[in-house]
């Protein structure tokens, strides 16, 4: 059934067939699904991969979403189809970017159901600056103890040269949203009149001490971002039109 559902994208049985023994093998909750919530799963996972997201990765999202965030199957679902939705948008590798999702999930899964709009903001963000999403991670987890907070915010405070940050600003920021705490860290060197492009080698390695960052992701951390990238929503009925354009027109034909 689901391979006469996708046929006209060029997926073949043997692919069905491979989405199926994964999702059965990697996500946990595929088994106690029922029939026909098992074949729009198969389905969207098997379009999904004819653009790039492998069938492994979106297990492993699935899983994590289902066991670890509080979301149902269905919103497990929609997860990637809306990561495939920011990947486009963004102009990246949907599969890359489905790795960074499970390499930090770690970090994500704290937010519960939330993850996912924390997620993609910092990927958006990510971007933007042109860094690893993984750099704004480390950063956020910098502030995430009291301790912590206060040691990295002292330092900064004294290199800036006066009292730019606030540690408990800092340290909710990384529990409730990341992408403010981001936000105040970049004010603060913009109060403090510090541009990144104007620091001696000893200031950059000294704020990038203080972030616990490599000289050339302070940098980047610090420069001015992008305009604003707009994200658009992949709506579930556009996966067909989007896998079909992914292959080539000699296999739309054999099809």
């Amino acid at each position: 059934d689901t391979e006469r559902a996708v046929f006209a994208t060029g997926i073949t049985m043997g692919k069905v067939s491979e989405a199926v023994g994964v999702l059965k093998n990697e996500f946990t909750d595929y088994t106690y699904m029922s029939e026909e919530q098992q074949k729009a799963t198969a389905k969207t996972t098997v379009l999904l991969d004819q653009m790039g997201f492998s069938l492994s990765t979106q297990a492993s999202i699935m899983d994590t979403a289902t066991q670890a965030m509080g979301m149902s199957a269905q919103e497990g679902e929609a997860l990637l189809i809306d990561l495939a939705s920011t990947a486009r948008s963004l102009g990246v590798d949907v599969n890359a970017l489905g790795a960074a999702f499970e390499a930090n999930k770690d970090f994500i899964v704290r937010f519960g159901e939330d993850g996912q709009e924390v997620f993609e903001e910092l990927a958006v963000t990510a971007k933007a600056l042109g860094v690893d999403l993984g750099v704004l991670v480390k950063v956020t987890e910098g502030f995430e103890t009291f301790d912590g907070a206060a040691k990295s915010v002292g330092r900064l405070n004294a290199i800036l040269g006066g009292p730019f940050l606030n540690s408990m600003d800092m340290l909710n920021a990384s529990y409730e949203d990341p992408i403010e705490g981001i936000k105040m860290l970049r004010e603060a060197f913009d109060q403090a009149g510090v541009s990144a492009e104007d620091l001696s080698g000893a200031e950059l390695k000294a704020y990038a001490s203080a972030l616990n960052l490599s000289t050339s992701e302070t940098i980047k951390l610090l420069g001015a971002s992008n305009e604003e990238l707009e994200i658009k929503r992949l709506k579930e009925e556009e996966l067909e039109k989007q896998a079909l354009a992914s292959i080539a027109i000699t296999d739309q034909l054999k099809a």
